[in-house]
């Protein structure tokens, strides 16, 4: 996990195909930023376009942009057969031709419905680049209408020439309170544990100064090594409540304190005792043998260039450094490009993922 002062690397494909992210780290929620704007005439209420409800009355009404309502082209959907929603698709076997699914947000600017990339801008309504959709009908599904654009969350089934998304059988709405969940999401977004065995009295024990465990204190503290090799910087947050002297100032929005992790391929006498002259909370400082920051992004860099070489003559959604790997992920990735990158850069290092199940595979 990355926090401020410590530098990351995202390579983002901008095809002519229009497959891709428009801006790194983009959320469908979060940025309030005048960049984000609607313009001003996006203020008008907003309206859902349910199935009993369509143009050209266009009434607003009170039901959600997605519904557990199930289309009537679609009567009988079998969510235990489907993959879940928060998982990450299996990799397409080579010759795979068989059906693709995709679960995604759908906007329609008037000009054709198009399944959103990776990075989706916070505007109402919502815009994004991604892949044309072919065969979508509006009226079938629950949908959001605003300032003339079509919205919704859609479960997609059919085939990718790589340019567009071809429905092999009518769209239908995602039912999150049918469909299979992992909890990957989550799992995922939770921090590694330190490398550092925990205190006997718990990971506050460690506090030296429970007033400098803030957001100011923490990028003091990461300059003393910021310049240096470096391959990891986390804040892990313990289990353990924080103790009442651990204080974070009120204005210290969106901030947590926690254990503050240093990972470097070489740890100096003195660097602990800089690091603690700005940092009062817990600390884990280690040297470990493994690649740094700029090799991981001397590395994006690579395969950014030899992409067609190493993973796809197709474009792909995103290559960027995650954590101690590389992570690249396309609309529909193959055994083959993960086989070809393991043997380019050793198992484990580069790994690949999709979009798209092959749910006939």
């Amino acid at each position: 996990m990355d926090r401020a002062g410590t530098p990351t690397t995202s390579r983002l494909f901008a095809f002519a195909t229009a497959l891709i992210l428009v801006l790194a780290g983009c959320s469908r929620t979060g940025s309030d930023g005048a960049e984000d704007s609607a313009p001003a005439e996006a203020a008008e209420t907003s309206t859902t376009v349910t199935l009993e409800e369509v143009d050209p009355e266009q009434r607003t009404t009170t039901k959600p942009a997605t519904t557990t309502t199930e289309p009537p082209n679609r009567p009988n959907i079998d969510w235990d057969e489907l993959p879940p929603v928060d998982a990450t698709p299996d990799l397409v076997q080579e010759g795979y031709e068989g059906r693709l699914l995709v679960y995604g947000l759908v906007i329609d600017e008037g000009n054709g419905p198009v399944l959103c990339g990776m990075g989706i801008l916070t505007s109402d309504p919502p815009q994004c680049e991604g892949i044309p959709i072919v065969g979508l009908d509006w009226d079938t599904v629950d949908h959001e209408l605003k300032s003339g654009t079509r919205f919704g969350d859609l479960t997609l089934i059919g085939n990718t020439d790589y340019d567009t998304f071809t429905l092999s059988e009518p769209a239908f709405n995602i039912n999150y309170f049918k469909a299979r969940q992992t909890g990957e999401d989550a799992s995922e977004s939770e921090s590694t544990p330190p490398p550092c065995p925990e205190p006997e009295g718990g990971w506050w024990s460690d506090t030296t100064d429970g007033t400098r465990v803030g957001s100011q204190d923490y990028n003091e503290a990461i300059d003393v090594v910021n310049r240096r090799e470096l391959i990891d910087i986390d804040i892990y947050e313990p289990d353990e409540a924080r103790p009442d002297h651990v204080n974070v100032s009120p204005s210290d929005t969106g901030w947590t304190p926690g254990v503050l992790v240093i990972r470097m391929p070489a740890v100096r006498p003195d660097d602990e005792e800089r690091i603690r002259a700005s940092w009062g909370g817990p600390l884990c400082l280690v040297a470990e043998d493994a690649p740094t920051i700029r090799d991981l992004d001397r590395l994006v860099d690579e395969i950014f260039d030899r992409w067609t070489e190493l993973v796809s003559p197709h474009p792909g959604a995103a290559l960027y450094r995650d954590g101690d790997k590389i992570s690249v992920v396309m609309n529909v990735a193959t055994v083959e490009a993960q086989e070809r990158l393991d043997a380019e850069y050793g198992p484990g290092l580069v790994e690949v993922s999709g979009r798209f199940w092959p749910i006939d595979q």
